[in-house]
């Protein structure tokens, strides 16, 4: 499993490096957590953690998949809300029915399950949306 997840990571990075547009919207795109020095004065910034992971067995073991669930969180300290809600609107645009290259794998499908609202805490608006990644062995 830590080498697919390792893939997945690499897949996710590659989309979000592949999207100019979300690049320039955050300060950084981090995997489980943001390092201690990341900023989000000027701008915000994204991490994604895999949640869980769930095989999906069909009636063949070759035909069978796994589900990951990947959480993406978006941190921004503009007390406008409409500069986070910009953020994963981008965010969405690329990672929403996106088909990921993960080595070993053919991608599916990464589609969106579910979004929380803005909150504004300790001096930041936070939100998170969760994806579902389908993956199948190639």
């Amino acid at each position: 499993m830590a080498v697919v997840a390792s893939n997945i990571t690499k897949g996710i990075f590659a989309e979000y490096n592949g999207d100019a547009t979300l690049k320039a919207l955050v300060s950084g795109f981090y995997y489980d957590e943001a390092p201690a020095d990341a900023t989000m004065t000027v701008k915000g910034y994204i991490v994604f953690h895999i949640i869980n992971w769930i095989p999906s067995r069909n009636f063949t073991a070759a035909k069978m998949s796994e589900d990951i669930l990947i959480q993406f969180s978006v941190f921004d300290a503009n007390r406008n809300v409409d500069t986070i809600l910009a953020i994963y609107d981008r965010l969405d645009i690329v990672f929403d029915l996106a088909s990921l290259t993960v080595t070993g794998y053919n991608s599916i499908v990464c589609k969106r399950e579910a979004v929380r609202s803005p909150i504004w805490v300790n001096e930041a608006f936070g939100m998170s949306a969760d994806y579902v990644l389908r993956i199948q062995k190639s």
